[in-house]
């Protein structure tokens, strides 16, 4: 909002909605579309910094638990030839996963971490971070970055 991006700021709370829907959190699923509601009507400021104040206070401690819950980062131990074909499948699917807000993206690229390291040295680390973080649209941005990225430097 501060860079007046308004359809960014409906669409990063639209998928916050989205994964408070995912993963049950009913009354943050609430507040989130209230929130996504008064962005859509550009509502005052203050009616906006209010309604996010309240999403954070509910989000965080879910957040926090989630975090405390969840397995440590893997390490990488070495790199592996890539399968070209393994790759755009895995690829294709993330990517499925991650237009449906689908939380089952995250495993998928655990399951591929070394894989997908190999293959996009320099994204592999927002992609995880985007999935980690929820933040689908973001991770999808990234993956495609990722794709071009590569095919650009196979065709040098």
């Amino acid at each position: 909002l501060e860079a007046g991006d308004w359809d960014t700021a409906v669409r990063t709370v639209h998928t916050t909605k989205g994964v408070c829907g995912n993963i049950g959190a009913a009354g943050a699923q609430e507040q989130a579309g209230q929130l996504e509601d008064a962005l859509k009507e550009r509502q005052p400021r203050e009616t906006l910094e209010a309604l996010a104040a309240q999403l954070h206070s509910t989000l965080q401690p879910l957040v926090e638990a989630i975090a405390a819950w969840l397995p440590a980062e893997p390490t990488i131990q070495a790199a592996v030839a890539v399968d070209e074909a393994a790759l755009a499948s895995v690829t294709t699917r993330l990517r499925e996963l991650c237009a449906d807000m689908d939380s089952g993206a995250e495993d998928l690229l655990v399951e591929n971490t070394v894989m997908l390291h190999t293959a996009f040295p320099k994204h592999a680390k927002a992609i995880s971070d985007a999935i980690k973080g929820f933040d689908f649209d973001l991770a999808i941005e990234q993956l495609d970055a990722a794709i071009r990225a590569r095919a650009d430097s196979a065709s040098v």
